[in-house]
């Protein structure tokens, strides 16, 4: 029994907090219902925002019991319970003590699990990847702003809209690349097609695609007439390589993956890194989709990119950037850019310029 606690007062408590856990699993289990009906609504896309933005919520729903001081636990008033949130080394013992009651079955708390581990992972290596991050220019970048040096803020040099005639949706671009000879190539996700437009927001042409277009990856970019684009398309096992120029867009080779992938980037001319929809993992193909090895085991990448210095760039669709030596495997993590906030593609460009996309405009910077 609490000390100086009645016998009465300490059952109302006992009574109160059955009452209120009784409450928050049918909260819960409502929760995760709503969500599971708009997810299967959404497109793949938006369902996996969906998810994620529901694993970050239930995250803040246990309490750190070690921090609740005398005076709070008197009180009943369990907004300001919430409001003492917990560490993650708290928050997953009482995940994993939920678990063994025989609570598995709500939906997402092992996921819930796992998020937390990895954030207890990332929390750790915090110290060492503002050193180790200096292996990619943009990774040194990061661990610059990690070391709290003053942000030099981007500002938008043009703006111009990416809807044409043509579409039959509200554009929904999820990647973006420029191309050698001043091309802008644009994945447009709700018109299932490649769109090209010159950097002055001039619109040059369309691809119309069997599938919705993810992610871009230039093959080679050492022409200034023609490129070859890998495309990941959603919900296939299935990679496309285009041959762009000003003037043609054509299917080039079709390359058949074991699994659907999203992320994907060039290393050469002949090998791509790709991350995959539903499982962690990022491999190495050649273009016959072969596996000649994997690279990472741990990540689940939105957006991925290859430096110079033979390192892969990888980000989790909001603004939190890691790196990957591509010779030995190591991870660099480096700490949230707070200034760049959910990007849905960023890419770079030899002359400096920087290009990131919403639904409806793109920037150059």
């Amino acid at each position: 029994m609490a000390l100086g606690m009645s016998e009465s007062a300490f059952s109302a408590k006992e009574k109160f907090l059955d009452e209120l856990e009784e409450q928050f699993l049918k909260n819960v289990k409502d929760f995760t219902s709503d969500v599971k009906k708009t997810m299967r609504n959404a497109s793949r896309q938006c369902a996996m925002e969906i998810f994620e933005m529901a694993i970050v919520f239930l995250t803040q729903v246990f309490p750190n019991p070690t921090s609740i001081g005398a005076s709070l636990c008197d009180s009943d008033d369990i907004q300001s319970v919430s409001k003492r949130l917990s560490d993650v080394e708290t928050k997953e013992t009482l995940i994993e003590k939920k678990l063994n009651k025989g609570l598995e079955k709500i939906s997402g708390l092992r996921k819930l699990q796992t998020v937390i581990l990895k954030e207890r992972i990332k929390a750790s290596q915090t110290a060492a990847a503002t050193t180790t991050a200096t292996s990619s220019g943009l990774a040194s970048a990061a661990a610059t702003t990690a070391q709290q040096r003053p942000v030099q803020k981007l500002s938008a040099k043009a703006i111009f809209s990416v809807k044409v005639p043509e579409d039959t949706k509200g554009p929904c671009i999820v990647d973006i690349k420029l191309l050698p000879g001043g091309l802008v190539l644009l994945a447009d996700f709700g018109n299932k097609c490649l769109k090209l437009y010159n950097q002055s927001g001039s619109y040059v042409k369309s691809q119309i695609l069997d599938r919705a277009p993810l992610r871009l990856a230039v093959m080679d970019d050492r022409s200034l007439l023609q490129q070859n684009v890998a495309l990941t398309l959603q919900e296939k096992s299935l990679i496309v390589i285009h041959t762009i120029s000003s003037v043609s867009m054509s299917l080039k080779i079709p390359i058949r993956t074991a699994k659907p992938c999203c992320a994907i980037a060039a290393v050469d001319a002949k090998t791509l890194a790709v991350g995959y929809f539903d499982v962690k993992g990022i491999d190495l193909i050649d273009l016959s989709g072969r596996v000649l090895r994997q690279i990472s085991s741990h990540f689940r990448p939105n957006y991925m990119m290859t430096t110079s210095d033979e390192c892969l760039v990888i980000s989790f669709g909001s603004n939190e950037i890691a790196t990957i030596n591509l010779a030995n495997g190591d991870t660099s993590f480096v700490q949230k850019v707070e200034h760049l906030q959910n990007l849905w593609g960023i890419t770079h460009h030899k002359d400096g310029f920087f290009l990131a996309t919403n639904d409806y405009v793109i920037s150059k910077f």
